[in-house]
């Protein structure tokens, strides 16, 4: 699977270098553009409106270039392999980028075509997840096989429901549901072992429990209630589970001890990410609850804007700084890159509340958020192209 490593331009050495550009790139302009689009600016349309549009490419566009490139360089040290780059990497960026222009064009051509090419990415990537998995019978990250499957399962079903005069939102759903079941296995791992790290290099080891039974409990506790959710989101069953379930996980963030982390802002950013998770799924159960107080949109953000993004740049962070030789250390840049898009995610919340007006509240969330990917892309850019 890998070209010669010392004949390969450095963009194409590692998963995380062409994807992380790629996603920062869906990341910035889609909230820029679906607000443009609420303010009668439109810059182009699409057959499938600005909402679906926005959605589908935010989680099967965005969220699964940024897990791309997490996995791809992330499998072959846990399975030993050399990683997928050179030529193949370059091809399944391409594939990649064809699903993103197909939905561009989608007023020119046959929206099955369109589903048919957006769709080649999610096939082919989970092969390549599970071709990794099984050449070395890597059965303790098979759950991540499974749940990357269920990825293209849940862009599948999206085009269909949509090309059948569904309603696509429920694949919508599943597809954040899975980044979210992604977070809590796999940044439940690295959150305390990097703390461990850290702390043990700082001279004041803390020692932290990785994925013990308690752990275990709390994500099978996410999957249950997760699922109550989506099937039934307005029931009290389902918001009982989502509060109990985010008592569990403010409990393992407790666990990790975060607050003692703060001379490190790259480690403390990883717990505060995972602090929007039960903050989310609060949110979620109280718009289930009561959505004349709190809509179930605006509730939707705390785990998408909030979890998944400030989540995704957090570790984005890291994985830059680490796989290119840089110091395990966030500067001023970086701080600010943080700043702004908790800023964003928290205001995307509270927009409903601000008496400036919605559409107003809206547009300076998206600027913040989108702002932390750009100067992202300034700052990190160079050192993923070199």
């Amino acid at each position: 699977m890998s070209d010669d490593p010392t004949a390969l331009p450095a963009f194409l050495s590692y998963g995380f270098r062409p994807f992380f550009i790629l996603g920062s790139l869906v990341a910035f302009a889609l909230p820029l553009l679906l607000t443009l689009d609420l303010l009668g600016h439109s810059l182009f349309e699409t057959s499938y409106g600005p909402f679906a549009y926005h959605g589908h490419e935010m989680i099967y566009g965005f969220v699964i270039a940024i897990i791309s490139g997490f996995l791809l360089t992330a499998i072959p040290n846990w399975t030993g392999r050399p990683p997928l780059n050179g030529t193949k990497l370059a091809l399944l960026s391409l594939v990649w980028i064809a699903g993103r222009v197909a939905f561009i064009l989608s007023n020119h051509i046959p929206e099955d075509v369109v589903a048919v090419i957006d769709i080649s990415y999610s096939v082919i990537f989970s092969l390549i997840v599970w071709r990794e998995i099984i050449a070395t019978n890597n059965k303790r990250n098979a759950p991540v096989g499974i749940m990357i499957t269920l990825f293209a399962i849940g862009n599948i079903s999206w085009h269909w429901l949509y090309l059948t005069d569904g309603n696509p939102s429920i694949s919508l759903y599943m597809g954040i549901i899975l980044a979210i079941l992604l977070i809590a296995l796999i940044a439940g791992r690295i959150i305390p072992a990097f703390t461990n790290n850290w702390s043990k290099k700082s001279g004041m080891p803390l020692n932290l429990p990785i994925f013990d039974l308690f752990d275990k409990i709390a994500v099978f506790s996410l999957v249950v209630s997760l699922l109550f959710w989506l099937i039934s989101p307005e029931e009290i069953i389902s918001a009982f589970l989502l509060i109990a379930t985010a008592i569990l996980h403010f409990i393992r963030l407790y666990r990790w001890k975060g607050w003692k982390t703060t001379k490190e802002p790259l480690v403390t950013v990883l717990h505060l990410a995972y602090f929007w998770l039960p903050v989310g799924l609060i949110a979620i159960a109280y718009a289930g609850l009561d959505p004349e107080m709190l809509s179930f949109d605006t509730a939707l953000h705390a785990i998408t804007s909030g979890t998944i993004g400030v989540m995704i740049m957090a570790v984005m962070t890291r994985v830059c700084l680490g796989h290119t030789g840089r110091p395990l250390h966030a500067d001023k840049m970086t701080l600010i890159i943080y700043l702004l898009i908790n800023l964003g995610a928290g205001m995307r919340i509270y927009a409903p509340f601000m008496e400036t007006g919605y559409g107003h509240a809206i547009s300076i969330s998206a600027t913040f958020w989108s702002s932390a990917f750009l100067l992202f892309l300034l700052k990190y850019g160079r050192y993923l192209l070199k």
